[in-house]
């Protein structure tokens, strides 16, 4: 599509658009089925809200290999993830003012699995190329950590259920609800993939190097569902929901948008992945770890996340 500067940066304003309010409806309504299913919003977040906001990286992988540029996998996950801590968790913390709170962060194995499987990852990328063996590792690894959650949150069923039993009841009936789901999932879709389309659009226009729009512009792009879902669950108070949502989203990103890819060729990586993004993955990791261990993250801690992204950001540019 040929178009002057001006109608991408328009394209770009309505895809935005088109994602908050896609993303309202799919907070809103994942929640409801949630409850019908009696799942926990920690749950909700890592599974239909963590897997559906990751779309866009799965859906934009899958093309950059298509389109003979396999590189943009490896920099556009590691620089998802980067985003999912930092900026998102960062500004969610910010948006909620005091502190986001989960007393199940530090519970069980959920970040101990974040930790392995993202330390798993870069040690499969330090030799510069990410291949079918790993792939298929990956994949692998990924429907184990599904089998865990749907074991391990299984007792959280029942008290959601008591909880909520006469709303659940009544939303029974509503088999519309699944609908809304599917559809506002497909127009975050859509309008991930046009802020995607339009933000290179424009970066070819001023002359931006493919390398910095794999791991800055489109890992920022891919990442727009997560941080439009945190903005809205942080409006709700509802810290589970966002970090349950960075937690799936990031090892939905880490198995299978860097495992589906390999599968069909090898994925190099390039230098400023290994160079910068991977230490900052590491640093990123470990903080949210660190903050992790007190069970909740405060606005001041959330403004260091920010300023760390920031600072990635010109690190990786100047690469």
């Amino acid at each position: 599509m040929e178009l002057p500067l001006i109608g991408w940066i328009g394209i770009m304003i309505l895809s935005m658009a088109v994602l908050v309010k896609a993303a309202d409806y799919f907070t809103t309504y994942s929640e409801k089925i949630g409850l019908i299913l009696g799942i926990s919003p920690f749950v909700i977040g890592a599974t239909i809200v963590g897997v559906g906001t990751s779309m866009p990286e799965l859906i934009t992988s899958i093309i950059s290999v298509y389109k003979g540029e396999p590189g943009i996998v490896s920099g556009n996950v590691v620089g998802s993830n980067i985003t999912n801590i930092l900026l998102i968790i960062g500004v969610g913390a910010i948006i909620s003012k005091n502190t986001l709170s989960n007393k199940k962060l530090d519970e069980n194995l959920d970040i101990p699995i974040l930790a392995f499987i993202t330390i798993f990852l870069l040690l499969m990328l330090r030799d510069g190329t990410f291949g079918f063996t790993e792939g298929i590792i990956m994949i692998v690894a990924y429907v184990i950590y599904t089998a865990y959650l749907i074991h391990d949150h299984r007792t959280e069923k029942a008290i959601e259920a008591k909880v909520k039993e006469d709303t659940a009841e009544k939303s029974k009936i509503k088999w519309h609800l699944p609908v809304i789901i599917i559809v506002s999932g497909f127009f975050i879709y859509i309008g991930a993939e046009w802020t995607i389309e339009s933000v290179i659009k424009i970066s070819e226009m001023l002359n931006i190097g493919t390398a910095i729009i794999a791991g800055t512009v489109v890992a920022l792009g891919t990442s727009l569902p997560e941080l439009v879902v945190s903005i809205q669950a942080a409006r709700r108070k509802q810290a589970g929901m966002i970090l349950g949502n960075i937690f799936g989203s990031n090892i939905f990103n880490s198995t299978i948008v860097m495992g589906v890819p390999a599968l069909m060729t090898d994925l190099p990586v390039p230098a400023p992945v290994l160079a910068v993004g991977i230490p900052f993955l590491i640093g990123a990791t470990m903080l949210l770890i660190y903050s992790s261990m007190s069970k909740h993250i405060s606005s001041f801690e959330g403004a260091l996340y920010v300023l760390m992204y920031s600072y990635f950001i010109i690190e990786f540019v100047s690469t």
